[in-house]
């Protein structure tokens, strides 16, 4: 549900910590009304922190004379109030440089990293396609990737993402359109409490010893709706501080995996191209030296309306 690009397959790791708080918070208080409870009956008692929350909630107009029933009334009944247009918004980045090495296929002949990404086999690199259900060519470099199904705790994901693709000599980049999420009608009203935005850069450069290095820029943002209880009572900082730690470590971790899976479908295309096996299996742009119309063959076509 997100996760900088990557690869699709870290997008689906990140799309479901992303989509974690709110489901999590929903599932949890039908799961465990007692902690909910708890937990309410805490702020309710604790009129400062709630005045924080509310500035309309003055806590002198709140004696403690009121008996406890009555203040909890109060309190669930300020609550969509003080969760009115409250988002988390969640961001991490992570650079990551390491050496890049020219291939020579068997014959003799260098390829370099640029023109393997200039490639229908280096785009599918981009989008990791061995771990999408399926995707589709939408047109202006854009594809529609259907990542496996994400089990949340109670409920089941489908997330859907639109990835844009650009190579080019010095570099290579790789950004998130649009990013929904398909399941029961609880999943999809996420939609519309829920935004992402993903972004994987490439570039390469040479070193004064004569090397080269590849450098790799990821961004990912998320900006979640909070609307449920106990959230609802706790500053912004008890969602975005664990989430951006969350999101962090995963990107320390996919990283690598993502540098270590291009590294060696680079080397294959180069092995592949020696022997002349090379084939175009997904649609590029003009731009990118590929017809826009061929279309891939494990995708079905989409429609476009106008």
């Amino acid at each position: 549900m997100t996760m900088a690009t990557m690869g699709v397959a870290a997008l689906s790791d990140c799309a479901a910590a992303s989509l974690a708080s709110p489901f999590a918070t929903l599932t949890s208080l039908h799961r465990s009304k007692t902690a909910a409870r708890i937990t309410i009956d805490r702020a309710c008692r604790d009129w400062s922190s709630l005045a924080v929350l509310s500035p309309g909630m003055n806590p002198a107009s709140h004696t403690r004379s009121r008996n406890y029933s009555a203040e909890k009334k109060c309190c669930l009944h300020q609550m969509p109030i003080t969760a009115a247009h409250r988002k988390a918004n969640l961001r991490v980045r992570k650079q990551e440089s390491v050496p890049l090495v020219t291939l020579t296929d068997p014959s003799g002949v260098s390829h370099h990293l640029s023109s393997f990404l200039q490639q229908p086999a280096g785009t599918q690199s981009m989008l990791n396609t061995r771990a999408l259900m399926r995707y589709e060519y939408v047109g202006d470099d854009v594809y529609r990737c259907y990542l496996p199904k994400v089990t949340l705790l109670n409920f089941e994901v489908a997330p859907i993402v639109d990835l844009f693709v650009a190579a080019s000599d010095v570099d290579c980049r790789v950004d998130m359109r649009q990013c929904s999420f398909t399941g029961s009608k609880a999943i999809q009203d996420q939609n519309e409490r829920f935004s992402a935005s993903l972004k994987n850069h490439l570039t390469w450069h040479d070193t004064p010893e004569g090397d080269q290095v590849l450098n790799l820029e990821t961004e990912l943002s998320v900006s979640l709706e909070v609307y449920t209880v106990p959230f609802t009572m706790l500053p912004l900082s008890a969602v975005e501080v664990p989430g951006n730690a969350i999101m962090q470590t995963m990107l320390d971790q996919l990283i690598p995996l993502f540098l270590d899976s291009l590294f060696s479908d680079y080397k294959r295309w180069v092995d592949e191209e020696a022997l002349g096996l090379g084939v175009n299996t997904i649609p590029l742009s003009p731009t990118l030296g590929s017809s826009p119309h061929l279309a891939a063959p494990d995708c079905q076509p989409l429609q476009v309306s106008s």
